[in-house]
């Protein structure tokens, strides 16, 4: 009777410790505001240890102007975070200040810069319901000179040789009149079919799973977002790689 009772007590202290390794080793199923909590760390990850990105995400524009971007230097178009991969504009544009928006539109900032899951900043914005910076990224797209950073590096550079080239003509004592400009490539005129054409290629830009700012927008509910961008030719056909359109 000793011997059973001693055995049978061993096979519950089994089964005990059996559970509690299931119940350590097991992942409760995350609720939605975890989720959510989640992704907002995931977001925020950019953020740690970064001033410029820190100063784009809080709307310090005083930071911004005045110590950042008066370096030229400066990564504009880095990414940051180690899993989003954002750039400042996202961070920007996600969080609604357009005045910090603006101070990089004046700076060689591509407004066609992706993270990596292949979003542009106005999937940010649209995800965040920030009409007025929809509508500035969607205005600001369609404005002359509008280049990546590359190509406004390579343009800045033939101007400062334009200019340079001109300095040692006029100190060779060649008049002004006389000056001849250089023969490189000159900048191509923007018209009002590469203005539809900037536009088009923001506004229906598609994430790695096909998902379109109009299609954050419609998941979030933000109307007059929708509306906006419906005006200024959003396609709303598009399917995602589930089959869901922005309807759906």
């Amino acid at each position: 009777m000793p011997a059973m009772l001693a055995k049978m007590k061993g096979a519950a202290k089994t089964v005990v410790a059996s559970n509690n390794v299931v119940s350590a080793t097991r992942e409760p199923r995350k609720t939605l505001s975890v989720r959510k909590k989640k992704k907002e760390e995931i977001l925020e990850k950019g953020l740690r240890g970064n001033p410029f990105i820190l100063a784009c995400a809080n709307g310090r524009l005083d930071i911004v102007k005045s110590e950042l971007l008066a370096d030229e230097q400066y990564p504009v178009n880095e990414k940051f975070g180690e899993i989003q991969g954002d750039f400042p504009l996202h961070y920007a544009a996600y969080y609604g200040h357009k005045d910090i928006a603006e101070a990089l539109a004046n700076n060689p900032c591509d407004v066609f810069a992706c993270n990596n899951y292949h979003e542009n900043a106005l999937h940010s914005a649209c995800e965040a319901g920030h009409f007025e910076m929809v509508d500035f990224l969607t205005t600001w797209v369609r404005e002359k000179p509008l280049r990546t950073y590359e190509e406004r590096k390579k343009w800045r550079k033939y101007y400062e040789k334009r200019e340079e080239n001109k300095k040692h003509q006029l100190d060779a004592g060649i008049a002004e009149v006389d000056v001849v400009e250089s023969d490189e490539e000159v900048e191509p005129e923007w018209t009002e079919e590469n203005a539809d054409e900037a536009e088009e290629r923001l506004i229906n830009q598609e994430s790695n799973h096909r998902a379109t700012p109009i299609m954050r927008a419609a998941k979030k509910g933000h109307y007059d977002v929708i509306n906006l961008l419906c005006q200024q030719g959003a396609d709303n056909t598009i399917v995602n790689s589930y089959g869901d359109s922005a309807l759906t």
